[in-house]
């Protein structure tokens, strides 16, 4: 049997995958055997070692075979070769995978169509957010109020992974959450403040930027690392415009597969031609700033208010 589960909301998608996995662990018993393959690290020796060397001792066998879309060709072809095979077998694979759309490949295509159930996670709306978040509330046994609801929901969006982060932190220390708790923190981390820029949360932007500013970090160290960030966010555009899905970007640019899904998300808050102005202005701005014709922090406070 074939499962196929993938998707942007990577934490549903997981909890799916160990729901088999237990369902799988409570039937087989003691007779149970799972192996774990990363598609992407793993070379295909490894891969056909796992797979075609049998356990003497175990009778029932699953596979959980992650980030299938992002493995190469080679290790493709051979589950294309195999995957007739898998879909009767008595042993059960699961494919996994964070990518937002299935590839258009010959691989994919025939895993889809020999996958006994194919199940997309996609980001939550608002309205099934809201929902998601109020079972999770329930299962947890936690009270929020209703400010505390919307900063949440403002500093993590439809991120439910980051959500359930900072629901573990809530349960731990009930006094903060969300943005309020972010800015609490002892030592802000400045890759909070570009998360906040390409998500568009011109207030967590803002009160991020005062934070560090007041903590005496130079507005060049900010200037340098917005304008990396934003540079990234107009290639991850580029791609996005040009049709192509997260493992595609994930092969052609290098990056690991979470910072490509984070990249390609808050990259459609931005159109090509938002992205190519703030980066001009960005260029603009050191240039000035070089012959004091210009505020290094200000311009990063004007940049912030046009989210």
């Amino acid at each position: 049997m074939i499962y196929l589960l993938y998707g942007e909301d990577s934490l549903r998608s997981r909890a799916k995958l160990e729901d088999i996995v237990s369902a799988f662990t409570k039937a087989a018993g003691t007779s149970a055997e799972i192996v774990r393959l990363d598609a992407e690290e793993s070379s295909v020796e490894d891969i056909a070692g796992s797979i075609e060397t049998g356990s003497l001792f175990a009778k029932s066998r699953l596979f959980v075979v992650e980030r299938i879309f992002l493995a190469d060709t080679v290790v493709q072809e051979f589950f294309t070769e195999r995957l007739v095979r898998f879909k009767d077998a008595k042993e059960v694979f699961i494919f996994w995978d964070a990518v937002t759309d299935i590839p258009e490949s010959k691989f994919a295509k025939s895993l889809e169509q020999s996958a006994s159930k194919t199940q997309e996670f996609k980001a939550l709306t608002d309205v099934t957010l809201d929902r998601w978040l109020a079972g999770e509330l329930v299962t947890r046994n936690i009270k929020i109020t209703s400010a505390q609801k919307q900063s949440l929901l403002a500093f993590a969006g439809s991120d439910t992974w980051r959500m359930t982060q900072e629901l573990d932190k809530f349960a731990l220390d009930a006094s903060s959450i969300g943005v309020e708790d972010r800015l609490s923190a002892k030592a802000p981390n400045i890759f909070q403040l570009t998360d906040a820029i390409g998500e568009r949360n011109k207030k967590l932007a803002l009160c991020l930027l005062y934070r560090f500013a007041e903590e005496g970090l130079m507005p060049e160290k900010m200037f340098w690392t917005i304008s990396w960030h934003i540079k990234n966010l107009a290639i991850f555009r580029i791609y996005l415009d040009a049709g192509k899905d997260q493992a595609y970007v994930a092969k052609h640019t290098k990056q690991h597969p979470f910072v490509v899904k984070k990249g390609l998300a808050q990259a459609r808050n931005f159109s090509a031609d938002e992205l190519t102005r703030m980066y001009q202005e960005l260029f603009a701005l050191d240039a000035a700033s070089k012959k004091d014709r210009a505020d290094m922090a200000i311009g990063l406070e004007r940049l912030v208010l046009t989210l």
